[in-house]
């Protein structure tokens, strides 16, 4: 399971590395939106989806412990699939925010994989099996970044989405076929705004909880500042003629370290335990 989850994660991250990588260009190229205009367009797409994320991201992982995880994660794949698909067709920046919002339905998948890893694995080694299934995102951004910028010279920036389409359905149909949970019985003494309610009120009242909620939000509202807006950053300091590799090529440097550092995290958090691990990592990241 920990291998079919490395592999679907592979192919589905890979597909959102272009995503983060190449709007900007697909914004100026495919769309004609000013250069002037893509830093704030490429900040209202990424915001786009993470407002329907915060609304429903709670909602998936309640849904998956009354259904199963499977059919949580195979929504998010199918809904990357169309996306994508959808992505290659926009003929204006609003379509495209369109789509983008759409992309908002997908988010909670890989936490859920990650529930199920912990659930599958031995206690001693449920760090480093997340470690390595957490590689597999600094890996694909790598991967997919690199290999994108050789499809835009192939088969062109809506080619590439059109290809990230078929690389998600690809990933769905893996776990489809070969994800076999264990059928669970269905809580129905409850309804699902309980359980939020319930949920809502363990994390108020959990004083370790709160801090880790805590932790999370300055984490991701750091990475999301930043990472939309590299290849912004890049074009503005790039003065070439092949601006698809250099971002590319740059992204592929920062997942191939970031690839080797996962596991290794990973290990780091199974022996000196996980608040010396996350101090570590939040004291580098202030650096960075």
């Amino acid at each position: 399971m920990l291998l079919l989850f490395v592999v679907s994660g592979l192919l589905e991250v890979s597909a959102w590395g272009h995503v983060q990588a190449f709007t900007p260009l697909f914004l100026e190229q495919a769309l004609g939106v000013s250069r002037a205009d893509v830093p704030r367009w490429t900040g209202i797409l990424a915001g786009g989806p993470l407002a329907i994320a915060l609304l429903l991201t709670p909602l998936w992982g309640i849904l998956a412990d009354r259904y199963g995880s499977k059919i949580i994660i195979l929504r998010a794949l199918f809904v990357e699939a169309v996306a994508y698909g959808l992505v290659a067709l926009t003929q204006d920046v609003w379509q495209l925010l369109g789509v983008r919002m759409l992309v908002g339905l997908t988010f909670g998948g890989q936490s859920i994989v990650i529930a199920t890893i912990a659930n599958l694995v031995p206690a001693r080694r449920v760090g480093f099996s997340i470690g390595i299934y957490q590689m597999t995102y600094p890996v694909g951004m790598a991967i997919g970044p690199l290999l994108g910028s050789g499809l835009i010279g192939l088969v062109g920036l809506r080619g590439m989405f059109a290809v990230d389409a078929l690389v998600a359905f690809t990933a769905f149909s893996l776990v489809w076929r070969l994800f076999r949970e264990t059928p669970r019985r269905r809580e129905s003494s409850a309804g699902v705004f309980k359980h939020l309610a319930t949920l809502a009120g363990v994390v108020w009242q959990t004083s370790s909880i709160r801090i880790i909620f805590g932790l999370f939000f300055l984490l991701a509202g750091g990475h999301a500042l930043i990472t939309p807006f590299l290849p912004v950053l890049i074009g503005s300091v790039y003065q070439g003629d092949n601006l698809a590799l250099t971002i590319g090529l740059i992204l592929a440097g920062y997942g191939t370290l970031a690839g080797v550092g996962a596991p290794l995290a990973g290990r780091l958090t199974d022996r000196l335990g996980p608040a010396r691990t996350v101090t570590f990592t939040m004291a580098g990241l202030g650096l960075m």
